[in-house]
C-alpha cells in the first residue's frame, strides 16, 4: 500500500498519509487542523490540501481548535516560551535552595553568623536598637529553616518537572500544578520571579488552544483523540 508525504496547510508539519485517505478529511497531529488530504497520481499531487472550516458553538465559522484568530504555531511557541521560563525559575530556585540547605548542614555556625548580621541590618534599617543576644537566639530556628529548605528543594524539583511537561506537551494536569507551585514558592527569594512566571504560565495553559496541544500525539501521524465525524483515523 502506497503512502505520500503531505504538508499541513496550517502549520507546515509533514507526515505520511496512506493511499486510502487521499482526498479525505484528516487532522494534523501538531496543530490539530482538519483538512482535506490531496489526491495523487503516479506520485504527483493532483489537488491541494485544503483546510476544512468548522462551525463553533457560537455559530461563527472558524478553524477547528482555534479561537479569536489564534494560530496553532503561535500557541505552540507561546507554550514553549512559558516552559523555558518555568525551567529558568526552577533551576534558580534549586540552586539557591540547594546551596542554602548545604550550608545549613555543613556550616551551621557560619549560617548563624549570617543570620545575626542580617537581623542587625534589619533592625538598623528600621531605626531600632541593635537586637540583644536573646532576641537573636530566639529568631534563630535552625530546625525550622532546615525543614523549610528541604521543602524548597522539593518545590524546585516540581517546577523543573513541570517545565519539562510543558515543553514536551505531556501531563497537562501536572503542568498546571507546577505553575501554581511556582506562584506560591515563598521559601526563598525566587518567589519574586516565580510569581509572575507562574501566573503567566497558568494563563497560557488555561487557553483552550494551548490545552488542545496536550491532547495530540505528534508520533502517531494524522490523528486526534477526539476527532470530528468527518476526520479519518489513521
Amino acid at each position: 500500500m502506497s503512502a505520500e508525504v503531505v504538508q499541513c496547510p496550517a502549520c507546515g508539519a509533514e507526515t505520511r498519509i496512506p493511499e486510502e485517505l487521499f482526498g479525505r478529511a484528516v487532522r494534523c497531529p501538531l496543530c490539530g487542523t482538519t483538512f482535506i488530504a490531496p489526491t495523487f497520481r503516479d506520485g504527483i499531487a493532483t489537488t491541494d490540501a485544503t483546510i476544512v472550516p468548522a462551525r463553533p458553538a457560537d455559530g461563527t465559522m472558524g478553524r477547528p481548535g482555534a479561537i479569536s484568530g489564534a494560530t496553532p504555531g503561535r500557541d505552540k511557541n507561546t507554550n514553549q516560551s512559558v516552559g523555558l521560563a518555568m525551567l529558568l525559575v526552577g533551576m534558580i530556585s534549586l540552586l539557591v535552595s540547594g546551596f542554602t540547605l548545604n550550608s545549613l548542614i555543613a556550616d551551621p555556625e557560619g549560617m548563624r553568623e549570617q543570620h545575626d548580621s542580617a537581623m542587625k541590618g534589619l533592625f538598623k534599617s528600621l531605626n531600632r536598637p541593635e537586637p540583644t543576644p536573646e532576641e537573636l537566639a530566639q529568631s534563630w530556628q535552625p530546625d525550622f529553616m532546615l525543614k523549610l529548605y528541604i521543602l524548597s528543594v522539593c518545590v524546585s524539583v516540581t517546577i523543573l518537572a513541570g517545565s519539562l511537561c510543558i515543553m514536551t506537551r505531556k501531563f497537562y494536569g501536572f503542568a498546571c500544578f507546577s505553575a501554581v507551585v511556582a506562584i506560591f514558592n515563598f521559601s526563598n527569594c525566587c518567589c519574586m520571579l516565580g510569581l509572575p512566571v507562574g501566573l503567566w504560565t497558568l494563563v497560557v495553559l488555561l487557553n483552550p488552544d494551548v490545552k488542545a496541544l496536550y491532547r495530540r500525539d505528534p508520533t502517531r501521524g494524522f490523528d486526534d483523540r477526539s476527532p470530528p465525524a468527518n476526520a479519518a483515523d489513521v
